[in-house]
């Protein structure tokens, strides 16, 4: 059984939901999660945070079509995108910054069962 740990999605998206009212959206995302990565490192224990982060986020793209995002992020921390839809690309863009070296295709990771970290977050 896989997690998803919301939360560190959640910390990188709600760090950035200043940047989704700018008119270039994707320029404007791209700058703050590449501000947020040097934020990071200054996590304690970054090495920890990435890991789950890493895995939540292979969870995640693989699986979108199970996963209600809306339930886990306030409407406001995903504007400009109003349909579960809409995220793709901002979850496709914070694969890329993250982990540039990276596929997040992963046979292993389709179709699977998980779990979330839903009730441990609130």
């Amino acid at each position: 059984m896989k997690i998803i740990y919301f939360k560190d999605i959640q910390y990188v998206i709600s760090q950035a939901s200043d940047a989704s009212f700018e008119r270039d959206f994707y320029r404007a995302y791209n700058i703050r999660f590449n501000e947020i990565k040097e934020e990071i490192m200054g996590i304690k224990d970054h090495d920890l945070f990435f890991q789950r982060f890493r895995e939540s986020l292979k969870i995640t793209l693989n699986n979108l079509e199970k996963v209600s995002l809306f339930q886990f992020f306030f409407i406001e921390d995903l504007a400009p995108s109003d349909k579960n839809e809409g995220l793709q690309e901002i979850f496709f863009m914070i694969w890329n910054i993250f982990f540039p070296n990276e596929s997040w295709q992963d046979e292993s990771y389709q179709g699977i069962s998980f779990e979330t970290d839903y009730e441990e977050y609130f």
